[in-house]
């Protein structure tokens, strides 16, 4: 909630609700998750990625070349 002090909160437990909340699916989307979304426009995604760790650097090169392309 709004206020909570993150520092009494483990490192896991923040990764946990972070996982939930880039895992769940938006109805902006069609009710996909953001990654079925990327993959929709860019099917080339990191192997990164789909394993949860993302190199944001790569990810964003991935992206642009994929709009590039299109």
């Amino acid at each position: 909630p709004k206020g909570t002090d993150l520092s009494k909160i483990s490192a896991d437990k923040v990764a946990e609700v972070q996982i939930s909340l880039n895992n769940r699916p938006r109805k902006v989307w069609h009710f996909k998750t953001p990654l079925e979304a990327v993959l929709n426009v860019c099917p080339h995604v990191p192997a990164s990625l789909l394993n949860g760790h993302i190199d944001m650097r790569c990810f964003c090169v991935t992206m642009l070349e994929c709009f590039i392309i299109k």
